[in-house]
């Protein structure tokens, strides 16, 4: 299992402005597809379930405004990776464009959904 994580800069600002992390998972994309559909239908605390699209393999949530952030877009994809395994894609992105720091919330977010994601699987967690 191999894992990536990197924030992408947005060109306007010099600070980042997307949380990715991108896992190779040893099981068949409808499995992940599965676990994701489960955490999504229970999210974690603090995340609201947008939609799940089954034949995009693909899930969009929302994190709520705080005294730090205007909120965060999540999405998450699930694509079948060149050996029979699948790639889980997550990405956090502020909800207010014009948002310049997210104080680190879109990587404690994406953590939070991989971690969950990961155990539903059976696997104890992500992998850092």
């Amino acid at each position: 299992m191999r894992t990536h994580q990197r924030i992408i800069p947005n060109p306007k600002y010099p600070y980042p402005m997307e949380s990715r992390k991108t896992i190779n998972i040893p099981q068949h994309p409808a499995a992940v597809m599965n676990a994701a559909r489960q955490v999504a239908m229970n999210p974690p605390k603090g995340f609201t379930l947008g939609q799940i699209i089954d034949h995009a393999y693909a899930i969009t949530m929302t994190r709520g405004m705080s005294m730090a952030s205007w909120g965060e877009n999540i999405t998450i994809q699930v694509y079948a990776g060149p050996h029979d395994d699948a790639i889980l894609d997550i990405v956090s992105k502020p909800a207010m464009p014009t948002q310049i720091v997210d104080w680190g919330r879109g990587n404690g977010n994406v953590a939070t959904l991989a971690d969950a994601i990961m155990i539903a699987l059976g696997y104890p967690g992500a992998p850092k």
